[in-house]
């Protein structure tokens, strides 16, 4: 995680935006979207996975980096994330 976390800082200045409580679909119908340059988003969600959210991003043409958070780690997440191109 703390290199997933370092990786994204390089990337590019940040501003901080949270949307905890805001449904997937309003995160991705947002006008703002667009202007994210890195996503931290966790991978137990109540409609999706964090993966299949980062993957709707990626069908946007959303290219700023992803890194995924879980309270929920197993063996395959790791691989499933890498397979996605997030970071983990």
């Amino acid at each position: 995680m703390t290199a997933a976390l370092a990786a994204g800082q390089a990337a590019a200045p940040h501003r901080a935006v949270s949307r905890p409580t805001e449904s997937v679909a309003a995160l991705l119908s947002g006008s703002t979207i667009g202007e994210a340059n890195w996503f931290v988003i966790d991978y137990k969600m109540p409609f999706m996975s964090g993966i299949d959210l980062a993957n709707r991003l990626r069908d946007r043409h959303l290219d700023a980096p992803i890194t995924l958070v879980t309270g929920y780690p197993d063996g395959n997440i790791e691989e499933k994330a890498a397979a996605a191109g997030i970071l983990c």
